[in-house]
């Protein structure tokens, strides 16, 4: 079951629906007539200029016109619900990362900065004097410099 609401300030709009409807008569019908919330148009990747969905209520180019900084690198990955997530740079080589319909801002991804500029990362680490290695999150790096012309990385842990 499903709850589905047709005006969020209402608790007398919420409606109940089977799972199978929700997913094949209902969220496509949102995913198709779905707007920016900023510019009011329809979200429309194959538009000129593109104008897919890059956040939580956000278009690809009122994204980019509130951060100028950024540049589009790619649609990352997809998840299980169709959802895209999109990677962007800004100048220092930093990359960002937004999911589509989730993300508010985008985020500062660390690891995927480190390996777009060449660097492999160890996912195991075993400690010194440990009986056992230690799985390494994303989280655990930092990067200090530039990232264009280091040849180190540091992890702290």
């Amino acid at each position: 079951m499903k709850s589905v609401y047709l005006n969020r300030t209402s608790t007398t709009s919420e409606y109940y629906v089977t799972e199978q409807d929700y997913w094949n008569a209902i969220r496509p019908l949102v995913m198709k007539l779905r707007v920016c919330a900023t510019c009011e148009q329809y979200y429309d990747p194959d538009a000129d200029p593109p104008r897919p969905c890059v956040g939580l209520r956000v278009c690809l180019q009122c994204l980019l016109k509130k951060h100028p900084e950024l540049q589009l690198l790619e649609a990352k990955s997809v998840n299980d619900e169709g959802e895209t997530t999109y990677a962007f740079i800004d100048q220092e080589g930093q990359v960002y990362t937004s999911r589509e319909n989730y993300s508010a801002e985008p985020s500062q991804d660390v690891s995927y900065s480190l390996k777009q500029h060449g660097f492999v990362l160890p996912e195991r680490y075993k400690p010194h004097k440990a009986t056992e290695e230690i799985q390494l999150s994303a989280s655990l790096f930092t990067v200090h410099g530039d990232l264009q012309t280091a040849s180190v990385i540091v992890v702290r842990l």
